[in-house]
């Protein structure tokens, strides 16, 4: 029997609320289904059978006491495509739904638990839709039928659900939501919310397995990552400084790290430093990166008819001022280095890679294959690890920042920020950054005065940490008041 050392209860403005035990091997997860009462469940059916058309939008307002609202159904119901029933939606088409739903259902008993028990049967996925409803979890994993849904929760890690599919047909009436009718062998996609999903199917497994890979609803900014203590305030105006290059020479930024160790969150956290003025232009294999305070943004994502490397080759026809790649692993990396090579500045990439030294050998050897000489043109190597805590949840941490350079035709990594096991943070090592002798060259500057900038950005992100100055939006709002700032004084300056 488990012994249970830990309860909590979580829940949120909508219907939704689950139960989580702490045990071994696994968290118990239990979901709240909808909780709603026979006579609540009555309403709910029946308005799904008014939508699909099998009974009149007056017949049910009459017999659930909406009498007044009969023009309002007949609206909703003449404007819901009843042949898009069973399809997920988007998020903000999700949320409008269930908008519509709530001021429908307006002043009956138990209205919040009917709109979102609607919206699940409307527009949901069904049997595991609850658990879309907690976005607290990084991972949905369902490993066939009659069996426990697993999840990964941010602050629990890995736990077993309550919920399981029932029947062959429930799965399959899944796995086509999900997938469609032309799905084979595997599927790798992304879902409409925006979650990344991949199924696998037989006879490479037994039976279909589907593995979701949730994305946080808010994405993290660098306070956030200074707050959870991803990295540290000086770390943070390092790459800060890094990114923006003080307007003369924005470096390039390798990510890297083992599975699910955080690299794409870091990359979009530090892609939110870019000046706003500049072209970005996001080139991935599956989309993740999100940058809504840029305008002059342009996302492109492989398909089966274009890889990541011809999409590559293609973005340096369209004037980027800044590439940001996914994740580099295969013949794209010669492209995206040719570019470097050319001029292009100010690169960020992930890739998969536990050490710097293991970064620089993978890039070195086949598929990627870049030749030793332009490995350099990789300014700055971030790694990132999953670490487990006591909770049996990971936390993601950055250990490791190593200049990269060139010796004697080898490969010099200067590791400039080191994982201090004992008191568990990143600290400044002894060694001297070279980079900020290019930086001052390049904004005809010292040396000093490119430290003092760094140790300056550093102290303005711990204040901003302690004002909670932490949303995407107000982190933005920030950022571009301070680059209208800095173009002033250079226009002032020249």
């Amino acid at each position: 029997m488990y012994r249970f050392r830990q309860v909590l209860i979580l829940g949120s403005a909508n219907a939704f609320m689950a139960k989580i035990l702490a045990a071994y091997p696994f968290s118990e997860y239990y979901c709240s289904k909808d909780g709603l009462s026979p006579e609540a469940k009555a309403v709910v059916d029946d308005f799904v059978s008014t939508v699909k058309r099998r009974t009149s939008p007056k017949e049910f307002c009459e017999k659930h006491g909406l009498a007044e609202r009969v023009e309002e159904v007949e609206k909703f119901v003449r404007e819901a495509d009843a042949s898009e029933l069973g399809k997920p939606l988007p998020a903000l088409s999700w949320q409008k739904l269930l908008a519509d739903l709530k001021k429908l259902f307006t002043g009956l008993p138990e209205s919040e638990g009917i709109s979102h028990a609607v919206a699940a049967k409307m527009h949901g996925f069904h049997v595991i839709q609850p658990l879309f409803e907690d976005f607290d979890l990084e991972e949905i994993m369902v490993n066939g039928v009659k069996k426990p849904v697993m999840v990964v929760h941010r602050k629990h890690g890995v736990c077993r659900s309550d919920l399981q599919f029932a029947s062959d047909k429930e799965y399959r009436e899944f796995l086509m939501q999900v997938c469609g009718a032309n799905a084979s062998h595997y599927y790798d996609g992304r879902l409409p919310d925006g979650s990344r999903i991949n199924v696998m199917f037989p006879p490479t497994v037994s039976e279909p397995a589907a593995t979701i890979r949730r994305f946080s609803r808010n994405q993290l900014t660098l306070i956030d990552l200074i707050s959870n203590r991803t990295l540290s305030p000086e770390l943070g105006g390092f790459l800060w400084t890094c990114v923006d290059g003080l307007g003369s020479l924005p470096l390039n930024i390798l990510v890297v790290g083992g599975p699910a160790s955080g690299k794409t969150s870091t990359l979009k956290s530090i892609a939110a430093l870019i000046p706003p003025h500049e072209r970005v232009i996001t080139v991935e294999d599956t989309r993740e990166i999100s940058l809504p305070a840029c305008e002059d943004w342009i996302a492109l994502e492989a398909t089966d008819k274009i890889s990541l490397d011809e999409l590559l080759r293609n973005t340096l026809r369209m004037r980027p001022d800044r590439l940001l790649v996914g994740e580099v692993r295969g013949s794209e990396a010669i492209t995206l280095f040719t570019a470097m090579n050319v001029g292009q500045r100010g690169v960020i990439g992930t890739m998969h890679a536990y050490t710097a030294r293991e970064a620089v050998k993978r890039l070195e050897n086949a598929p990627m294959n870049v030749p030793r000489s332009l490995i350099p043109l990789v300014n700055v190597i971030i790694v990132q690890q999953k670490i487990p805590s006591s909770t049996g949840a990971a936390i993601r941490r950055v250990t490791q920042v190593s200049e990269v350079s060139a010796m004697d035709e080898q490969i010099s990594l200067n590791e400039i920020f080191k994982w201090d096991d004992e008191l568990q943070e990143i600290n400044r090592t002894d060694v001297p950054i070279t980079l900020y002798e290019r930086l001052a060259k390049a904004s005809r500057t010292t040396i000093s005065a490119v430290s003092a900038e760094v140790e300056s950005r550093s102290r303005v992100l711990e204040y901003l940490r302690e004002k909670g100055v932490s949303t995407q939006k107000d982190f933005n709002s920030f950022l571009s008041r301070y680059y209208a700032e800095e173009a002033t004084k250079r226009q002032a300056s020249s």
